[in-house]
């Protein structure tokens, strides 16, 4: 009985002392180190990849001048094709027929201005020895005329009959690539309701544009003293944009890097207010023909930032769109501060657009566990 009572005093014992045990290690358990950073600007360089289409520089569409059915079609999409090369053939027995009833038609009209002619000169003789009047003479002079301009007018039908044959060959407007064909023999062309038969793009050289957004357009603006005109932003000196802005690069959709560097040459002036962003034009050399209108790509945009505020990644916290650092207040509490950032090309760094200052003392890790007010310090 009392070895009972003993063992049960000394187990209620241990308990108590394992739970006072428990409590003071509670009490002792280390809280979180948050590191911080104080922000000073420092320069960077940083690679933009920016969304672009490609086209060539020299794209005609090629629409048919005259309205028929085309008898061959000698092209198909993705043909390399010379300038004056053909490319369609429309139907050419109305338009020889037209030609041949110009021709006659011209032929008479001669004839019949000849015998005008003959008839105003032998009037002319008579009216000078006074055998016929005046009215007689100005009577002849006028049927001369009729026919003279009956000939001109013949010969203008016959050069639009003879226009209109040389219009059902078609042939290529310039030397590049056919794109977009969809028609082949037997198809009907109608010039009233104008269908385009083809494109042929010059891709020796390529236009790629893209757009950037109003902070990198601002921050052009002041590094390169780029200025408002009609044709877009421009430099203040004169020099063309490819002559200061630093060149770009261009990535394809199979991970590869262009093998030509390529240069500004538009910048727009003005900022959609749809998409906030500006247009832009950038030209590259396509010796090899690699590049095809229609392709999709991204161009590497290196924009060299000089005393910027930049953040460790990890001190960001993304929500949807937006991104949340923590400061240190005066009074060593967490304060969050919603910021604009672009991602640098290290995949270390943000470079903060607006948000955040010099001087200001940002949370580096554990982020993502902080709410305001926090003791940090």
């Amino acid at each position: 009985m009392i070895r009972s009572r003993f063992l049960t005093v000394l187990s209620l014992a241990m308990l108590l002392l394992a739970s006072s045990c428990g409590k003071e290690d509670n009490q002792k358990a280390p809280t979180v180190k948050f590191e911080t950073k104080v922000l000073h600007p420092v320069d960077r360089t940083y690679n933009i990849d920016l969304p672009a289409t490609l086209q060539g520089t020299h794209e005609v569409k090629v629409y048919s001048q005259v309205s028929g059915t085309i008898t061959s079609s000698k092209v198909h999409n993705g043909d390399l094709v010379q300038r004056g090369q053909v490319l369609y053939i429309i139907d050419q027995t109305p338009f020889r027929l037209a030609v041949q009833t110009a021709k006659a038609n011209l032929s008479v009209a001669e004839a019949q201005m000849q015998t005008a002619k003959m008839q105003f000169e032998s009037t002319s003789k008579l009216a000078a020895k006074g055998i016929v009047s005046d009215f007689t003479l100005n009577e002849a002079r006028n049927n001369f005329s009729a026919a003279s301009a009956a000939v001109a007018q013949a010969r203008s039908q016959m050069a639009i009959a003879q226009t209109d044959l040389n219009h059902t060959v078609i042939t290529a407007p310039c030397t590049g690539l056919v794109t977009t064909n969809d028609f082949t023999e037997g198809s009907m062309v109608t010039v009233g309701n104008p269908q385009q038969l083809c494109t042929v793009s010059e891709n020796k050289e390529m236009e790629v544009k893209f757009s950037i957004n109003e902070a990198d357009m601002l921050a052009l603006i002041r590094e390169f003293h780029l200025t408002p005109s009609a044709s877009g932003l421009v430099c203040e000196d004169g020099l063309p944009l490819s002559a200061k802005l630093p060149q770009l690069e261009l990535k394809l959709k199979d991970g590869t890097t262009f093998d030509e560097k390529g240069t500004f040459a538009y910048i727009s002036g003005s900022v959609d207010r749809a998409t906030g962003t500006a247009q832009c034009i950038a030209k590259f050399q396509n010796a090899k023909g690699l590049l095809r209108t229609g392709l999709s790509a991204n161009v590497v945009f290196p924009f060299a930032a000089k005393q910027v505020i930049c953040i460790p990644q990890q001190a960001a916290v993304r929500i949807q769109d937006k991104y949340t650092v923590y400061i240190v207040d005066k009074d060593g509490k967490a304060q969050g501060v919603l910021c604009e950032v672009i991602p640098s090309n290290d995949g270390k760094e943000y470079f903060v657009v607006d948000g955040l200052k010099a001087g200001d003392e940002v949370v580096v890790n554990g982020a993502r566990k902080l709410k305001n007010g926090d003791k940090i310090k």
